[in-house]
Parts: structure tokens; sequence; C-alpha cells
């Protein structure tokens, strides 16, 4: 099973939304599992410009030259994307929200799409942190992941929540952390997540 996930932290691969995200990528390594995780930081993804030139002139290809389609080429054949950010002003990161807008050019005229292929959807998950240790932080974020998810077609398997985490390491937060790599276990698996599992992943630490 192929985990794509793509780290909209501004801090990449040294910030604490990495050190959630490793949690979770951890247990689905654990499993056999291939990873594949990308940190928008290092990369140029630029506005989309709406112009709609993907779903006209050039349907399924984006007109900027820049990077987007070595984020696009990681999400090849995964059966699981994992989207991570911290928390800015109660919403995803710059670098995330802009790469969401770029799969314009993914997903072409809503009109014209196929019928929907038959069986589960492909999954998702959303890690995110955010230094000030209030659950409530995350409700607009939350709610907007669930439609984004239906928007993409895919079933939200899992929604991670880590407030107060710019303190990581903390004591107090290694049993949370271990539920999350459990919960990379049981994705790999194939399995569901427990109702325990995933309400205590929501309320953070």
């Amino acid at each position: 099973m192929k985990f794509a996930a793509i780290n909209g932290s501004p801090h990449g691969s040294a910030g604490s939304t990495q050190v959630v995200l490793e949690a979770f990528l951890e247990g689905c390594r654990e499993e056999g599992a291939q990873v594949v995780t990308v940190q928008l930081a290092e990369l140029q993804v630029g506005l989309c410009r709406a112009c709609h030139s993907c779903w006209t002139s050039s349907p399924g290809k984006c007109v900027i030259e820049d990077d987007l389609p070595q984020v696009l080429e990681s999400l090849e054949g995964a059966d699981f994307v994992v989207l991570a950010s911290p928390l800015h002003f109660l919403q995803v990161s710059g670098n995330l929200k802009v790469f969401i807008d770029r799969l314009t050019s993914t997903g072409g005229n809503p009109h014209n799409r196929p019928a929907e292929a038959k069986g589960p959807p492909p999954r998702m998950a959303v890690v995110m942190s955010a230094g000030f240790p209030r659950p409530e932080q995350f409700r607009a974020t939350s709610v907007w992941m669930e439609d984004l998810a239906a928007l993409l077609g895919r079933e939200l398997w899992m929604e991670a929540y880590a407030g107060g985490a710019r303190r990581l390491p903390l004591p107090e937060a290694q049993p949370w952390l271990g539920i999350l790599r459990d919960a990379g276990r049981r994705a790999a698996r194939g399995s569901s997540l427990p109702a325990e599992a995933r309400h205590a992943l929501k309320a953070g630490f």
C-alpha cells in the first residue's frame, strides 16, 4: 500500500508538524507500507490563476511552469493521501492551500466528469499542529476538510489535531502520539479506526 504525505509547513521537515506527521507514518512503515513525503516548503508551487486552461485548452495540465508536476507524481498510485499543516489563522498554511487550489487541474470540468468508479473511495487523513493547546481552534478546518474529502472523492479516514505542539517533544504527548502511530499501522493494514481513537486524535493531547 502506498501512502503519500504532503507537508505544508513552512518549516518543512524541521517543524513540529513533521514530528506529528512522522508518528503516523512510522506506524505505516512498520506494516510494510510504501511512504512518500513531500515538503512543499522545498518546492516552488505558485498561485492558481483561475484561468481554467486546465479544463479547456490543455485538459488536465496546468499552464504554470513550476514544481506542481513533481508533487502530483508523488500522488500517483497512492492508496492513502495525508495532508499535514500547521494551523494558521484557523486554517491550513498558505503553502498547503495553494497546492490544494492547484488540484483544479486534476479534476477537470465538473460538468464533464465520467461516472464515479465503483468500490470504496480512496482514503485521506489530515494531520495538523498548533502552538496553542485549544482543541476548538481546529473546528473550522475540520468542517472544511470533510467537504474537501467529499469534493476529492475520498474518505476522510482520520483527523489528528495537535494543539500545543510547539513544545514537542512533551512527555504528556507520548500516549497521544502512540495512538497516532497505531492509527498508521491500522491504515496500512486497511483496517478501520476505532471510535475511541478517532475521538482522541481529534481532541489532541
